[in-house]
């Protein structure tokens, strides 16, 4: 046998809405499936607040833009707005990684050109300073040397053109997106000819602010073979 309990009415909190004896919910705390409804748990709302790429990529982050390789190629080329790359103020800095460069002809330097204009590279006014340790000849040894004119990084080692003679290099990118300043090009690179190898450190920039749009790879003459990849650097 069931226990029922009789009241006359029952108030909700609020005390607007009340219950009659063998009557329907009445008042405006009424529980209804349009209430329900209304504030259920949806997919679409789960959808809004998850985390994604997007939302991701405006918080700290080392965001993946764009990979390029090229066999015997003039030049790997990074241009804003072209190809899929991204060169402005959607992130902080940038970084290129050089996974691997060789040259189709030995006896040349790798370099990196900065677009000024936006729409081509050259290395015309521009600066850079190389500070490098080398196992040359028999024996280690090191120096440094500037250079003008001739991009904002090149090799400190004139490499190899086989495959197992790459170099590698991690180039970061600090405010090409900003017309006051000069952009720097931060390098730190290692790797070997057929008979040396080496490590180094440099760093280059325009020789005058402005605005730069992305960067140029190649060999100082010929062709060059190498993979390379953007990244964009977010600070929360």
């Amino acid at each position: 046998m069931s226990s029922k309990i009789k009241v006359d009415t029952i108030e909700t909190v609020a005390g607007s809405g009340t219950i009659a004896v063998n009557n329907a919910l009445s008042g405006t705390d009424i529980i209804s499936t349009a209430n329900i409804s209304a504030n259920a748990v949806t997919t679409a709302k789960i959808g809004a607040s998850q985390v994604t790429d997007a939302k991701l990529a405006t918080a700290h982050s080392y965001v993946h833009i764009k990979t390029l390789e090229g066999s015997n190629v003039s030049s790997v080329d990074f241009l804003h707005g072209s190809n899929g790359v991204t060169f402005d103020n959607t992130y902080d800095m940038y970084e290129f990684i050089v996974h691997y460069a060789y040259n189709a002809n030995g006896g040349n330097d790798f370099r990196c050109e900065p677009s000024q204009d936006g729409s081509s590279f050259s290395g015309s006014n521009t600066e850079c300073i190389r500070f490098r340790s080398i196992f040359e000849s028999g024996s280690a040894g090191g120096g440094h040397s500037n250079a003008t004119n001739l991009g904002v990084w090149r090799s400190y080692l004139n490499i190899g053109n086989a495959v197992d003679d790459p170099i590698t290099a991690r180039i970061q990118v600090a405010h090409p997106y900003d017309s006051d300043k000069r952009t720097i090009f931060m390098t730190d690179a290692g790797g070997r000819d057929p008979n040396n190898y080496y490590r180094e450190i440099a760093s280059g920039n325009p020789t005058s602010a402005g605005r730069t749009y992305g960067a140029s790879f190649r060999a100082e003459t010929g062709n060059t073979n190498a993979k390379i990849s953007l990244y964009g650097i977010k600070y929360a």
